[in-house]
Parts: structure tokens; C-alpha cells; sequence
């Protein structure tokens, strides 16, 4: 996907949050539930990390962040992972939120 691809699908998902409707399929419901279980960890309210042993496996692809995240939660995943092991890095700008691609 070519830089004016990646601006003009990110144009669309800004509008769908707009809109409330992304693809025909309602998000308006699901945006605010999302938008207020979200939490912001600092360096001062950052729960401690449990204790254990865990199995971490690192899997890259040069896809965007959702196509992963949707890959990976419905089981098409390594290994078969369930949702509830899956995390995504969305590599994003502090110099720059979203990267840049308004611009």
C-alpha cells in the first residue's frame, strides 16, 4: 500500500468515526464502549508486572495495524493463539500522532 493509499483509507476510517458507520456496518456503540475502557498508563499509575513464566513469540508482517489485529483475533494467528494472548504494536509517531498522514 503506496503512501496516498495509506492517507486516503486513513481519511475513510476518520470519517466512519465521524459517521458512526464504518463499511455499512454500525460503530457508533462500540467506539464510545472502546473510547471509555481506555486506560493510559504512565510511569506513575503503571500497575506492576505479574510474576511468572510466559511463552512470548514475536511475529512481524508489513500489513496495517488492523489487518493484523484481525488476522490475529480470529484464529487465522500462529499457532492457532486465542484473542485473549494477542497484542499489537501500532508503531505510531510522538512526533507526529497518526504518523503523519493527514499531511
Amino acid at each position: 500500500m503506496n503512501r496516498n493509499a495509506r492517507r486516503l483509507a486513513a481519511e475513510e476510517l476518520l470519517a466512519s468515526f465521524k459517521s458512526g458507520v464504518f463499511h455499512g456496518v454500525p460503530i457508533k456503540e462500540s467506539l464510545a464502549a472502546s473510547k471509555a475502557g481506555t486506560v493510559r498508563y504512565t510511569p506513575e499509575n503503571c500497575p506492576e508486572v505479574q510474576k511468572g513464566v510466559y511463552e512470548t513469540r514475536v511475529h512481524i508482517e508489513h500489513t496495517t495495524t488492523t489487518e493484523s489485529a484481525r488476522k490475529w483475533t480470529t484464529g487465522v494467528g500462529l499457532d492457532g493463539a486465542s484473542p485473549a494472548s494477542v497484542g499489537v504494536l501500532n508503531f505510531a509517531s510522538a512526533k507526529n500522532p497518526g504518523g503523519g498522514f493527514l499531511k
